[in-house]
């Protein structure tokens, strides 16, 4: 067997390894600042390590003492950092509320002389924020469930391994400690935490890179202005040769844009762009898409719709941008041509509905703007 002193420097060596992977994967991505607070845990529970293992003979409580109280902020910090990681921000007033919370008993336990109290109190607080930590990865579990439950699942035995160490002082009645604790419960508990935090830190390092390529691929599909899909990403969504019937395209184009971008500026025209993204992004049902293709053009596709549906979700999207306040009194609110085509028959394809529907603009336009235009019907050639 592998004794207590060799193990608390393997602790020592995997946290402090974890520590500066995870502090260098945050200096390259700032924004994610749970691998901030999952460092700063680590570094603390390095140091309460160093300060358990180097000062232990002869028993000296005091620095007992601050070693529990870098663990249990280090702990806190992990759990702090798991919060970060499913919602995105924590409160830190809660946090520090739970954190002086833990600490008050641990103080008044060796205030009191009483170590071994202090221990136990010490291994009740680390099962706690251990399983708070992995309740965390366990509600955030739909983002990726395997990975997310095996989290879970390595931070509750984690948790789980520090109540027999709590338990046999207890039950031996260990309320004054002249020396470290050394038993069978404290050499499982070192091998648990071992183990887990080289599984926790794989396994937080291939999420965190899972949720970067997500990010760069939504970057490069969606309109930074908008919000919607951009053209390439529309076109690559319909990726049939054909459609079913009962598809629609409607394509808009923004009435009088450079008008509005030459007598109010850039600004304002950005700002139509956006509320019209919205007013779109609103009307349409889960499974449709919308994108903006260029300019002021946009595109959307409305899957399994009627052509009466389909032409009352264009007269109610055009309806409500014309519903806008006024640019000017002059000008007036901001409004939008609109061109529908539906696909009748099945195996319509994509292109000739999209020309249809742009026909449809153009006559929109030319029949005075602010108004729905039909295409015919498209189907395959």
């Amino acid at each position: 067997m592998l004794d207590q002193n060799t193990l608390l420097i393997a602790i020592g060596i995997a946290a402090a390894g974890l520590m500066l992977t995870l502090l260098v994967t945050w200096i390259g991505a700032r924004r994610d600042s749970y691998l901030f607070s999952w460092g700063v845990g680590l570094g603390l529970i390095v140091l309460s390590v160093l300060f358990y293992g180097l000062f232990s003979a002869p028993y000296r409580p005091e620095l007992q003492f601050a070693a529990f109280e870098l663990l249990i902020t280090g702990t806190a910090f992990v759990h702090a950092g798991a919060m970060q990681f499913r919602i995105g921000h924590v409160r830190p007033a809660g946090l520090v509320l739970l954190w002086m919370g833990t600490s008050l008993p641990l103080t008044l336990a060796f205030a009191a002389g009483l170590s071994g109290v202090g221990t136990m109190v010490l291994n009740l607080i680390c099962a706690l924020y251990f399983s708070l930590s992995g309740y965390e990865f366990w509600r955030g579990r739909a983002e990726a469930p395997l990975a997310m439950w095996t989290q879970s699942l390595l931070y509750w035995l984690t948790g789980a391994s520090f109540l027999p160490c709590a338990a046999i002082l207890l039950v031996n009645g260990q309320y004054v400690l002249t020396e470290r604790p050394s038993n069978w419960a404290e050499d499982l508990n070192s091998l648990v935490i071992i183990v887990a935090l080289a599984g926790i830190g794989a396994l937080a390092l291939a999420i965190n890179q899972q949720r970067v390529t997500n990010a760069e691929r939504r970057r490069a599909s969606t309109d930074s202005l908008t919000g919607l899909l951009n053209r390439r990403a529309l076109f690559g969504t319909v990726t049939a040769d054909t459609l079913p019937a009962g598809t629609a395209v409607l394509m808009f184009d923004l009435d009088r844009f450079k008008t509005i971008n030459d007598s109010f500026g850039h600004g304002v025209g950005d700002q139509v762009l956006q509320q019209f993204a919205r007013i779109i992004d609103d009307s349409l049902r889960a499974g449709d898409r919308a994108a903006r293709i260029g300019g002021e053009e946009f595109c959307a596709v409305l899957h399994a719709i009627s052509p009466a549906d389909a032409l009352a979700v264009a007269e109610r999207i055009r309806g409500r941008l014309a519903a806008l306040p006024a640019l000017s009194a002059a000008f007036g609110p901001p409004t939008v041509s609109v061109g529908l085509a539906v696909a009748e028959y099945a195996d319509a394809r994509f292109e000739a509905l999209l020309q249809q529907a742009d026909a449809a603009l153009y006559a929109a336009k030319q029949a005075g703007r602010n108004r729905v235009e039909i295409g015919p019907a498209g189907r395959a050639a």
